[in-house]
C-alpha cells in the first residue's frame, strides 16, 4: 500500500499561524492500494498522537456524563444501545470512566506525554467533539503518513515490543512533522468498514508491515493498543460524504486465484527476456580500509545500450565459512538482482 506526497505542494505556514502542536497537510490526490484516488483539500493533523493528559482533561471536564460530546450512536451486536448502557462500557481497571488501561480514573504517575490508550472509537469521537476536532477519515491519515516513504519512518519508529513510549520520544518524522504515526498505539480513524471502524498505523507489539495494513475493528473494542490523534477540516461546511462514508479495500484472495494458461505466461515472460551476453566484469576499486570487510567496486555490462552497472560487494573477513578470498566470478554467481545503471 503506499500514498504519495509532492514536496512541491507544502506550505510553508508563518510561525504562529496554526494550532498549537498540528501540522498543515496540502491539498491534493491521495492514492492507496485497493482504493480509488481521492482529491483532498488542505487540512491540519495533529503532529502527536493525544496524550494522557490531554484526556484526563476530558474526564475531568465531565466528558463521560455529558451526552453532548457522544453524537454517534451506540452499537453491539447489531442493537443500539442507550446512552447510559454505552457509557457504563467505558470503564477502567477500578470500573471508574477512563481508558481500559487506567487505574482508579487516572493513568501511571509519570505518564502524562504517553498516548493515551485503552479508548473505543466512541471515546476517541467524543473527545474530538469535546476538543472542536474530528477524527481523521482514512484518506487524511494516509495523506499525512505519505507511506511511498516507509522504510526510512520504520526504522526509527517505535516497534520496540515493549508497549507505548512518550510521544515524538521517537525519531519516525513524517514529510509534514508528524511523529509516531508508525508504531506507538495504533489510530483511529473516521470511516467505517461495515460495522467495524478503521483503526491505523499498527502499535509498538505489532509487526512493522502493520504501519500499512489497514485494520478495522469494532468501535467498542478497547485494547491497549488502541489511541488516536485529530484532524482539523479547514473549509467551511462538513467534509464530502465521498471521503467519510463505508470504506472496503479491494483484496485479493490468491488461494482462489487460478493460474493463467501457459500461453499467456510466455506472453509475460517474454517481456522480461534479455540476450545474455557476457558480464565483462571488472574490479573498479578495493577499499580494504575495514577491519571487519573488504569493500569491491564492481562494474559489469548491462543487457541494454552497452552501459555498465556498478554494485558494491562487502566480503567480511571475519566469517568462519570464509576459507579463501572470494574471486569476481564468485561475486557473478551472486547474480546481484537490482542493479542500477550509470
Amino acid at each position: 500500500m503506499t500514498s504519495e506526497y509532492s514536496t512541491k505542494n507544502i506550505i510553508l505556514d508563518p510561525i504562529g499561524a496554526l494550532p498549537t502542536n498540528m501540522a498543515h497537510i496540502p491539498p491534493g490526490e491521495v492514492s492507496v492500494a485497493g482504493l480509488a484516488p481521492m482529491q483532498l483539500d488542505d487540512f491540519l493533523i495533529d503532529k502527536y498522537e493525544v496524550t494522557n493528559l490531554e484526556f484526563k482533561k476530558f474526564i475531568d471536564a465531565g466528558g463521560y456524563r455529558e451526552a453532548k460530546y457522544w453524537k454517534f450512536p451506540f452499537t453491539k451486536d447489531g442493537h443500539t444501545l442507550p446512552f447510559e448502557e454505552a457509557v457504563a462500557l467505558f470503564v477502567d481497571k477500578t470500573d471508574r470512566p477512563a481508558p481500559s488501561t487506567w487505574d482508579l480514573g487516572n493513568y501511571p504517575v509519570g505518564q502524562d506525554d504517553y498516548p493515551v490508550s485503552g479508548v473505543s472509537w466512541y471515546e476517541a469521537a467524543a473527545y474530538a467533539e469535546f476538543v472542536g476536532k474530528s477524527l481523521p477519515t482514512i484518506y487524511q491519515w494516509f495523506q499525512a503518513a505519505s507511506l511511498g516513504i516507509d522504510s526510512s519512518i520504520l526504522e526509527t519508529s517505535n516497534f520496540s515490543g515493549k508497549g507505548p513510549a512518550p510521544v515524538g520520544s521517537y525519531g519516525g518524522l513524517g514529510p509534514f512533522g508528524t511523529y509516531d504515526m508508525a508504531g506507538n498505539v495504533k489510530e483511529w480513524c473516521f470511516n467505517s468498514e461495515g460495522s467495524r471502524r478503521y483503526i491505523l498505523g499498527g502499535a509498538s507489539t505489532e509487526p512493522k508491515y502493520m504501519y500499512q495494513e489497514p485494520d478495522a475493528r469494532p468501535p467498542l473494542d478497547r485494547s491497549a493498543t488502541n489511541g488516536f490523534r485529530l484532524a482539523k477540516y479547514l473549509k467551511p461546511g462538513p467534509p464530502p460524504e465521498s471521503q467519510t462514508s463505508q470504506v472496503t479495500f479491494q483484496r485479493i484472495d490468491y488461494r482462489n486465484a487460478k493460474p493463467i494458461p501457459d500461453a499467456v505466461f510466455r506472453i509475460y515472460q517474454g517481456l522480461y527476456s534479455y540476450d545474455r551476453t557476457p558480464l565483462d566484469s571488472k574490479i573498479e576499486a578495493v577499499d580494504d580500509s575495514s577491519r571487519y570487510w573488504r569493500r569491491e567496486r564492481i562494474s559489469f555490462k548491462a543487457a541494454y545500450n552497452n552501459e555498465r552497472v556498478i554494485a558494491f560487494l562487502y566480503l567480511p573477513k571475519t566469517s568462519r565459512l570464509r576459507t579463501k578470498p572470494w574471486s569476481i566470478s564468485q561475486a557473478q554467481r551472486l547474480r546481484i538482482s537490482t542493479p542500477s545503471p550509470t
